[in-house]
């Protein structure tokens, strides 16, 4: 199909609401059933997740699910729920598939033809659409428990995904509960820990809240205390007349840990050392660190 008859039909498909409040709507561009058959097939090679966009026909609720897709055979995909305490037969249907890698992503809708309890089998309906790269890498987390503190409120819940700008933190509360003691002009302070570690311990902004897996998420922000960091350098510098020398090895040695979020290996090129200290080198587009984390390995 051409270029410009998908870029028409794009200006025909709604972005839903849900979609709306993760990326911004307006850098949508078209994308071929061929492109999205693609990507689903390769999520399932290696066995990996996708989100299902999935409506309540009784009272139109829409709300997101992660689901374990199968291969597209004659223009059909089985999809099967992740969580196997829920049950969405009858009531509900699937209504679209979202593919997201980390710096992109797409919605397809699509028709579910038939459904069991725990699976959905579908098939594209219309053109999808693919949002412009985010800034930021997002990365998903493993086993990260969450503790949040606001005003009066304390909540709990587990780290899902996040990014240098931005945590995304489902709490451990019904999707229809309110969260109205929340206020983005002040911080909520934030402690997340893996295996009872303190992997992260700071203070970020409330941004929003969406509804995620049955359950209540929020989007959080965290304060960015590089310019604090600076001053205290600069306060430092002032007061000491002798600086640690600072030393530029070459060839420059790697550093290598494992992510506190993630269980990943992360690997870095070292930029300079010293007794106090030592930096390191991160991909601007690959990014997975920010102030405020802990890394036991080093």
């Amino acid at each position: 199909m051409r270029k410009d008859k998908l870029q028409n039909e794009l200006g025909d498909l709604k972005v839903p609401q849900f979609l709306q409040d993760r990326v911004d709507a307006g850098r949508k561009t078209a994308v071929s059933r061929r492109s999205v058959i693609n990507r689903i097939n390769h999520v399932h090679f290696v066995e990996g997740e996708v989100e299902a966009h999935i409506i309540d026909v009784d009272s139109g609720e829409e709300f997101v699910e992660k689901v374990l897709p199968g291969p597209f055979i004659q223009g059909r995909c089985e999809i099967a729920l992740r969580d196997d305490n829920l049950d969405l037969s009858g009531r509900y249907k699937a209504v679209g598939l979202i593919i997201d890698d980390g710096k992109t992503m797409v919605f397809a809708p699509v028709e579910t033809e038939r459904q069991t309890q725990k699976m959905f089998a579908v098939m594209l309906s219309s053109e999808a659409f693919v949002f412009g790269k985010r800034q930021n890498r997002r990365y998903h987390s493993e086993n990260v428990m969450a503790e949040i503190w606001h005003a009066d409120f304390n909540g709990h819940g587990v780290l899902e995904d996040f990014s240098p700008s931005g945590m995304r933190i489902r709490l451990d509360m019904d999707r229809h509960a309110t969260l109205t003691c929340l206020q983005k002009d002040l911080p909520i302070r934030i402690k997340l820990t893996s295996d009872e570690h303190m992997i992260f311990a700071g203070e970020c902004m409330y941004v929003r809240s969406v509804s995620s897996e049955g359950s209540k998420a929020i989007v959080v922000h965290p304060i960015n205390a590089v310019e604090s960091y600076r001053r205290i350098e600069r306060a430092f510098k002032r007061k000491r007349k002798n600086r640690n020398p600072r030393l530029k090895l070459k060839p420059a040695p790697r550093i290598v840990f494992e992510h506190p979020f993630t269980g990943k290996t992360v690997k870095c090129d070292l930029a300079d050392i010293a007794t106090s200290g030592f930096a390191f080198y991160e991909k601007a587009e690959d990014a997975c660190l920010f102030p405020g984390m802990v890394i036991p390995e080093l």
